[in-house]
């Protein structure tokens, strides 16, 4: 499912079943742009463990580089 197609159908989700819910969702890199997002109707986005994991490794190598 291409980026645009994701939006249209968080779009449409939102639409149909109920403007008044807040979404939610997880980023990835296949997640469209956070303009998108919103414009669809996306009003919390995560990006779960990433960072975390991206923060771990490189910790990891500068120690390793250290000791």
């Amino acid at each position: 499912m291409s980026q645009q197609s994701q939006a249209v159908s968080f779009s449409e989700l939102h639409q149909k079943y109920n403007p008044v819910v807040l979404y939610n969702i997880m980023a990835s890199s296949l997640t469209p742009p956070l303009a998108e997002l919103t414009a669809a109707g996306i009003s919390r986005l995560s990006y779960g463990p990433y960072p975390y994991v991206g923060l771990m490794e490189t910790l990891k190598q500068q120690a390793r580089a250290l000791y």
